[in-house]
Parts: C-alpha cells; structure tokens; sequence
C-alpha cells in the first residue's frame, strides 16, 4: 500500500490504532451523512447485543454482553463484602470497578492494556457509578457495617467499538441478578457499641439491592464531520470511532416511568463542542435510546460455543 494513502486514526475510547484509508474514511462518512451506515444501520439504530445472566458461579451476580459476531464480549461479575464505612458517609455503602483486558491489542501487549483498563475504569468511576444505587441501601449497621460491591470486567474482545456502552450494558445486567444475603442486627451488649451481625445462609433468603432494575446506562454519541457538517451517530463501530473527532458519553437514568432522563456527560477526543452542538447531541441521544438494544436470554450458550 502507498503509506499517503493510509491515515492512522485513534479511537477515542481507546489507545488502539485503527487503520482507515482515505478512501475508506469518505465511504463511511458518505454513508452516515446519507443514514445508511456500512453495516445497514441509520444513524439513531443500535446493533443487536446479546447477554446471558448467572453463568459465572463464583459471583453474586453475572452478565455477558456480546455481539454475535464475536467482535465485542464483555463479562462483568458483582462480588460483595462487608466493610466499615468512612467516617464522612457512615451510612453509605461503597462500590468499585476493576477493568482487565483478557486478549492482547498491540505488539506493546500489555502497557497498552493496562493504559486501556486505567482509562475505561477511571471513566465507568467518575461518570457512571455515582449514579448506578442508592448507597444507602447498602447500609447494614451505620458507622460498623456496609455493603461494599466489587464491579469486575473483562473485556474478552474489543474490536466492535462503543466499549464504554457494552460495559455499561454488563453492569446493569449484573446488577439485576445480584443477591445479597439477608443479615440480622444484634445490638451490642455489656456497654460496648459495635453490633453482632447474623448472616441466613439460605439463598431462599437473599435480597436484590433496591433500585437496580433502573439503573443507569451509557449511550455514546459519536461526532463525525462531512465537510463543516457535523454527523451523529450511535453504537459506532471501531472503523467508525476512527473517524469521529469527538464522543460525547451520555449517561440515561431510566428510573422513572416517563422518557429516560440524562444525568451525566462526558465529552471524549481533542477539540471544543460548541454548546449549541451540544444541545443536539442530548436531543439525538434521547431521540434513539428508545431502540431495543440487548436480549437477555439463558439458552443462548450455543453462540458462545460457535463464536468464542
């Protein structure tokens, strides 16, 4: 190949290079400013996930969120713990996220994978988990005992792009089947003041947390540009990522009845979005998060088997 021919794009949800040709870059362009996307979709139209619940038995909940054709798949395992609370939220339980790559990227190998997970990670902290529970609902004895949720991810593959949605699709899966055991208080007796805990055994028993089934997803609107017309798009593939110059993550809280309400942004990629801009993007993302997005199934292992 003639290298002027070729320009290296990043995408900007990731450290990975993807190479796109001029040519290539035009085609898709071309194609998401006329609505029909190289793989068949219109701008607002979300591919078709799958996910399978509860096949991970060393957690208190599981999800595998996965394209059919293998390019993406994620599991995510929810694993809790009892711990002290600290002292300026005593009556708050604590939840964590640890992203791990299970396949190499680059020739760099793992750097580039830890710089990704650093990345993801620091992204699912900062924009969605404050809004994924209620804290205090993970409240057992305030000031002695809390709920502490364990969120991990693997990222099996990679290579469909809109990784931070995929993750975020994992995690609410997750939630949704996570059971804690139910626990009993004791009062402290003979004038001390930490409380005994009982912990029922009987899965029978469990509780889900409170307020999970609507928890929080991220939706990530990707800029591209067809001269000085800007193009928004979902659910972007990693060719498409290649070309846009900016992402804006947008987080969809869904908890009540009504049209989902946005809670959170984050913009991704170099450059200003104009605020006007801006206000089209919210507009598009609450236009197409009405799409169907993931089906949740349990009899689905036969597409593990063929495609991974």
């Amino acid at each position: 190949k003639n290298p002027s021919c070729v320009s290296k794009m990043s995408s900007s949800n990731n450290n990975n290079k993807v190479a796109v040709s001029t040519s290539e870059q035009q085609y898709i362009l071309q194609g998401c400013q006329d609505g029909c996307r190289s793989d068949g979709r219109s701008r607002e139209e979300f591919r078709h996930y799958y996910s399978i619940v509860g096949d991970f038995d060393l957690s208190y909940g599981s999800a595998r969120v996965f394209l059919s054709t293998g390019e993406s798949h994620v599991l995510v395992s929810v694993k809790a713990e009892l711990v002290v609370p600290a002292t300026s939220a005593p009556e708050e339980g604590v939840v964590d996220v640890h992203v791990d790559f299970m396949h190499p990227q680059t020739k760099g190998g793992n750097n580039n994978n830890s710089n990704n997970s650093n990345e993801l990670e620091s992204t699912l902290l900062n924009l969605l988990v404050p809004h994924l529970v209620d804290k205090k609902e993970l409240c057992i004895a305030p000031d002695h005992y809390v709920w502490k949720l364990n969120i991990d991810i693997f990222v099996i593959m990679s290579g469909g792009g809109s990784l931070l949605d995929v993750c975020s699709q994992g995690i609410h899966a997750a939630l949704k089947q996570t059971l804690l055991p139910n626990i009993s208080v004791v009062p402290a007796e003979g004038g001390g003041d930490r409380p005994t805990i009982q912990v029922d055994s009987d899965i029978q028993a469990a509780k889900k947390i409170p307020g999970v089934e609507n928890a929080p997803v991220v939706v990530t609107v990707s800029l591209l540009r067809m001269g000085k017309i800007p193009i928004l798009i979902v659910d972007a593939t990693a060719e498409e990522e290649a070309c846009a110059f900016a992402q804006i993550h947008v987080v969809l809280d869904r908890s009540r009845d009504a049209e989902p309400t946005i809670c959170a942004l984050h913009k991704a990629g170099g450059g200003a979005v104009p605020f006007a801009l801006l206000q089209q993007v919210t507009s598009f993302c609450l236009e197409a998060s009405g799409s169907s997005r993931i089906v949740v199934s349990e009899s689905m292992h036969h597409l593990l088997q063929d495609n991974f």
